[in-house]
C-alpha cells in the first residue's frame, strides 16, 4: 500500500478538521487517525471506504492510484459551495 499519510492530513485540513472529529465520523479512534496520518499503520478496507466517503474522493486516490482534481471549498459559504458544486456538475455533464 502507498504511504497515504500525508493524503489523509491534507484532505482532513482542507476541511477543517480535527483528527478527533475525523475519528468520531469514521467511527475509530482519535489514535489510529493520528498513526494512519504518520504512516505507522495503514487502514482497514473498511475505514479507507469511511475515508473515502467523508473526503469525497475514490479509495483509488486515497491509496495513490489516480489523481483527483480538487477544489478546496475552504473559506466558501455554503451557498458558495453550492454554485461551485452545481457549476462543476454541468462541466461533468458535458
Amino acid at each position: 500500500m502507498v504511504e497515504i499519510g500525508s493524503k489523509l492530513k491534507e484532505l482532513r485540513l482542507n476541511k477543517n478538521l480535527s483528527q478527533r472529529q475525523v475519528a468520531e465520523l469514521v467511527g475509530i479512534s482519535k489514535a489510529m487517525i493520528s498513526s494512519y496520518e504518520l504512516n505507522a499503520r495503514e487502514p482497514s478496507l473498511t475505514t479507507l471506504m469511511r475515508l473515502s466517503a467523508l473526503y469525497h474522493v475514490s479509495v483509488d486516490s486515497l491509496l495513490g492510484l489516480e489523481k483527483d482534481d480538487v477544489i478546496s471549498t475552504k473559506g466558501l459559504n455554503s451557498k458558495q459551495i453550492a454554485v461551485v458544486q452545481s457549476m462543476i456538475d454541468v462541466l461533468r455533464d458535458k
